[in-house]
């Protein structure tokens, strides 16, 4: 049972937009992502140049996530392997090994987004793979961890984005632990 299940009908509604950005790594107030070194412009702009690298498996990983072809999300992220730049792959790759019930791989792989994320000082990065990381916990009830991370989300965003930190705040009351590892 998801967390969200508990919900009432009027925070389902509010939420709604965040069930399903939540599975691919995005928090509360997400965007669209542009490509690594890409800005929004080339990113809706047909005239761009075509996507390259680490930019195209990005886009690939996306777009198989959406399809929820897990096996070739974490195909497509396994490809660069300690080189990626930055943490987007890292981001599917997590919402992909949650998807198939690999939480502590799911883990490892946000930890690592995060990391990326500072590197390149991508704070919104950053705080996408704190919120993959806790829905990543409370998906499987590891609740205490899950308010750990949540807390740590909240931090990272009251801010900037108060609304979302209120938000984490929220999404950690309603986590049921269900105290399996």
């Amino acid at each position: 049972m998801h967390c969200w299940a508990r919900m009432t009908r009027s925070t389902l509604l509010l939420g709604s937009a965040l069930v399903l950005l939540s599975a691919a790594c995005a928090a509360p107030s997400a965007q669209v992502r542009p490509a690594v070194g890409s800005t929004n412009m080339q990113a809706t702009d047909r005239s761009a140049p075509p996507l390259l690298g680490e930019d195209l498996l990005a886009t690939k990983s996306a777009e198989a996530l959406m399809r929820k072809d897990y096996p070739t999300v974490l195909a497509l992220t396994s490809a660069t392997g300690d080189e990626a730049v930055d943490g987007w792959l890292d981001c599917d790759r997590g919402a992909a090994l949650v998807a198939l019930n690999r939480t502590d791989e799911a883990l490892v792989a946000y930890r690592s987004a995060e990391t990326r994320f500072d590197r390149t000082r991508n704070l919104d990065g950053a705080r996408k793979a704190m919120w993959g990381e806790a829905r990543a916990y409370a998906e499987v009830g590891r609740c205490g961890e899950a308010r750990s991370a949540y807390r740590r989300y909240e931090a990272a965003s009251r801010t900037e984005r108060p609304a979302d930190a209120q938000l984490a705040a929220s999404y950690a009351q309603l986590c049921v632990d269900r105290g399996t590892r």
